[in-house]
């Protein structure tokens, strides 16, 4: 179907859905408007003209006076509407008929086909490797849409699909300098055609690919700008990706209180979506409302990661990925559709950062973390001859004792139920145990660590050790003369 005739038919739909809600709704905007008029805008007029007195343009004054009485009156239009027609600060259901059976199942419960629970052979994981190669046809497929050039005839409209299309293809298969020149392309020829709505969606796709090849600056800047020209009638959904987006960068960048002002932002622009009366946003929060909160809790969710709070960003980002994958039937009726493959690959990313935040959130060690902590160790100290431990599954694993003894180091397990005969991590436990973890209540995981690894300092370099000669363990050696010199030296 060509561009314009799918224009036509969502154009009229949106015509007739408008028309619809207003039949239904206790105050329409043409009589809020009416009314309006009448008893905000006419006086304001009417006490403008009458403080000019008689002048010869008399209809130049006029309209100068209504442009004076036009912001209160839209105020007072968009107010009698939400009083009449407004909604309760509710979120649109999740789901339109029921959870999808596909999507019914938790991750993590059901397993696919062929699975191999770890430890893996390298036979195991090439097999699984084999099976995840891009199909040979689909590819070949990608390619030729990388390489097509535009017709000659084709109007600015048609070039700017041409463009966005060509531009993923060539993003998928890794060619993003090329896919950011084409984004550019599609831009300026969307911008010629004058639509504005296309504009923004390119403007995404470019933001995209910026972040792709590390300009997380210029990707900063798209979406700072598409939160300034798209707070217009008819695009202030844009604001939410763009909000999402610059909020996510400024993280990157370390500034978290700038985020955190973005995300009020969007919890202000969310709460206006579903409870506003105007049959516009009416309209568009039951076609979009779905996508708009997952970037409002993507957003939530990054927040909560960088501020060390991990349990909450997992059930973030768990509630992102449902709001984005219920969204994707409702995109089939909108013009600007992306793929449904990005879609999907935006949800599982969401799933993805799901792991991430449990492994995070250190709710136990494994074989890998293990692995990291004896490295970080051994950095410093040198690799032991012997390394003493309990029989737990972590330091059992078999990538653990294969490590070791690359590296030369061999394992003493201590016997089973037997934990004296560990007796300095025993003895360690029960310090920490008796005067740290006793006496501190933790709100976050984030502040556990950073309590207890104070401790530990203080555990090893300053706590007296009656088994030492009350001395610690491993005392700072650092002279205070020298770092003033050093201070005094930098400062010249």
């Amino acid at each position: 179907m060509k561009r314009s005739s799918l224009i036509g038919i969502i154009v009229s739909g949106a015509a007739g859905t408008l028309a619809a809600m207003n039949a239904a709704f206790a105050l329409s905007q043409e009589q809020a408007r009416e009314n309006c008029r009448n008893t905000v805008g006419r006086p304001i007029v009417q006490a403008c003209m009458a403080g000019q007195g008689k002048a010869p343009d008399a209809e130049q004054r006029r309209e100068a006076c209504r442009v004076q009485a036009t912001p209160k009156v839209k105020a007072c239009v968009l107010a009698a509407l939400n009083a009449a027609n407004g909604r309760a600060n509710v979120p649109i259901a999740l789901h339109k008929d029921g959870k999808p059976q596909s999507d019914g199942v938790a991750p993590g419960n059901s397993l696919p086909a062929g699975f191999v629970a770890p430890p893996r052979t390298i036979a195991d994981i090439s097999a699984i490797l084999d099976s995840e190669k891009p199909d040979p046809a689909t590819l070949a497929k990608l390619i030729e849409d990388a390489d097509d050039e535009p017709e000659k005839s084709a109007s600015q409209s048609d070039l700017a699909d041409f463009y966005l299309e060509r531009g993923t293809a060539r993003a998928l298969l890794g060619r993003n300098n090329e896919a950011l020149a084409d984004g550019e392309k599609a831009l300026g020829a969307a911008r010629s055609s004058g639509d504005a709505y296309f504009s923004q969606r390119i403007r995404i796709f470019i933001g995209q690919q910026k972040m792709a090849l590390g300009d997380i600056k210029g990707a900063l800047q798209i979406s700072q700008f598409m939160i300034k020209d798209a707070d217009r009638p008819g695009q202030k959904g844009y604001r939410f990706g763009a909000l999402r987006s610059s909020g996510q960068v400024l993280i990157q960048l370390g500034d978290i209180p700038q985020a955190e002002g973005y995300m009020r932002n969007s919890l202000a622009l969310i709460q206006e979506a579903r409870t506003s009366g105007h049959p516009g946003w009416r309209t568009n929060y039951s076609q979009k409302g779905r996508n708009w909160e997952g970037e409002v809790e993507s957003l939530r969710a990054t927040i909560f990661e960088a501020r060390g709070q991990f349990r909450e960003a997992e059930a973030a980002y768990a509630k992102a990925r449902e709001w984005k994958l219920a969204s994707i039937p409702d995109f089939k009726n909108q013009e600007h559709m992306p793929p449904e493959s990005q879609l999907r690959w935006v949800a599982d990313t969401d799933l993805l950062n799901v792991a991430r935040m449990k492994a995070k959130q250190g709710r136990r060690i494994n074989s890998f973390g293990v692995i990291e902590t004896m490295a970080d160790v051994m950095l410093t100290r040198g690799v032991p001859e012997h390394v003493r431990s309990d029989n737990g599954a972590e330091m059992t694993a078999r990538i653990v004792r294969s490590w070791f003894a690359k590296l030369g180091a061999k394992t003493l397990y201590i016997e089973p139920g037997s934990p004296w005969e560990n007796g300095y991590c025993e003895s360690f436990n029960g310090k920490l145990r008796d005067e740290c973890l006793n006496g501190e209540i933790f709100y976050s995981l984030k502040e556990a660590i950073v309590v207890i690894e104070q401790w530990r300092k203080h555990y090893n370099t300053i706590r007296p050790h009656s088994s030492l000669n009350y001395r610690p363990p491993a005392p700072q050696t650092s002279s205070p003369e020298v770092l003033h010199l050093d201070r005094s030296v930098a400062m010249q």
